[in-house]
């Protein structure tokens, strides 16, 4: 409305762009660890490869696809990669346990969207009615795996369960 019609495809592009923070999980959580632990070098060339990646991918895959595949270059950028492997050489026990905590969390609205999308009657209203059933298990589904340690965590009851002195670099 504001920009006119040069923003028509906008919407494709946030649908692809959406899927980011998913697909990517430990970028920023590991970097703000890499850089906290002062590992500060695993970080740089985590960044200097994602920037790679988005400069060489999207030149190649946007010449060869269009603007859109711009929106899809940022779905792998490949400095998480090292920051997945810093994070694991922090505290391998650690990113097993957050990363089935990731697979938990990812994998729980699977069966409730995709029964809402193949069982809801037909219409708009009654998929939308589904969705936010199944939106409200999600939560409900997570709150029960992870409520007590969020709780415990924001009222300082929490406690680390491994050393924090893993301060020798990669």
């Amino acid at each position: 409305l504001v920009g006119g019609g040069q923003w028509t495809q906008a919407p494709t592009f946030l649908r692809v762009l959406a899927f980011a923070p998913l697909v990517d999980p430990f970028t920023r959580l590991g970097g703000e660890m890499l850089k906290a632990l002062h590992w500060d070098r695993l970080w740089i060339v985590a960044s200097l490869l994602t920037v790679f990646s988005y400069g060489v991918g999207g030149y190649v895959f946007t010449g060869l696809y269009g603007p859109i595949a711009m929106a899809w270059v940022n779905l792998f950028p490949l400095g998480s990669a090292v920051i997945a492997w810093g994070v694991y050489r922090i505290s391998p026990e650690g990113f097993r346990r957050l990363a089935l905590d990731l697979l938990y969390l990812y994998a729980i609205p699977l069966p409730l969207f995709g029964a809402a999308w193949a069982f809801a009657p037909d219409g708009e209203w009654w998929l939308f009615g589904c969705s936010l059933l199944a939106a409200a298990l999600t939560i409900l589904l997570g709150a029960w795996r992870f409520g007590g340690e969020f709780l415990a965590f924001f009222k300082g009851e929490a406690q680390p369960t491994e050393s924090s002195d893993a301060t020798e670099p990669a």
